[in-house]
């Protein structure tokens, strides 16, 4: 199974807590299936650094599973909420990958 994901504000992990955001928390669930990543990244947003974010997760499931294969796709796009312009992006981005696999 491939997993593709996009990391998001709720994917930052307080080194306080045992808690972990979805990215994470569904890796875990479906991690025998899993053989590869694409997780999606978005541009930084004020003081948010989304890249920072993917690698720290990254991070946690290279210690649940240490030999999965991963790819963070860089997804620059002007607005990462305005679906009009996500999905058409998305679906290339996709596309792509399938032919690659």
């Amino acid at each position: 199974m491939i997993y593709f994901s996009f990391i998001g504000n709720h994917d930052a992990r307080n080194p306080n807590s045992d808690e972990y955001g979805a990215f994470v928390n569904i890796f875990k669930e479906y991690q025998k299936s899993i053989k590869k990543i694409y997780l999606f990244v978005t541009s930084s947003s004020g003081n948010i650094n989304y890249n920072e974010i993917a690698k720290s997760n990254l991070n946690i499931i290279k210690t649940i599973k240490p030999n999965i294969d991963f790819e963070i796709i860089d997804f620059k796009i002007a607005n990462p909420v305005d679906y009009d312009i996500v999905y058409p992006n998305l679906l290339d981005r996709v596309i792509d990958i399938f032919k690659k696999e």
